[in-house]
């Protein structure tokens, strides 16, 4: 989370992790999100939510990270085969 606050130089942070996604979305489809940095930050912290089984959030941080792969297995997961099947 703090790799990602370094990396990023503009934009409020919040101490709810929803809020705070929401901010980082905007922000991010805002500025192009074409940093391969930026992308390895949110597939880590992805990575995080993953660990800790709350593939809710995980899948928040792989679309913005543009992991395919990690997005399946969280959809898979979350038994959303809505979104599945549209990746």
């Amino acid at each position: 989370f703090k790799v990602l606050q370094l990396l990023k130089t503009s934009g409020k942070r919040t101490n709810e992790d929803q809020e705070m996604l929401e901010n980082e979305i905007v922000s991010t489809l805002a500025s192009g999100g074409n940093d391969s940095q930026l992308e390895e930050a949110y597939n880590e912290i992805g990575e995080y939510y993953f660990e800790r089984q709350k593939h809710d959030m995980a899948v928040k941080y792989f679309i913005i990270g543009r992991n395919l792969e990690r997005q399946a297995e969280c959809y898979y997961i979350l038994e959303d085969y809505n979104s599945l099947y549209k990746i």
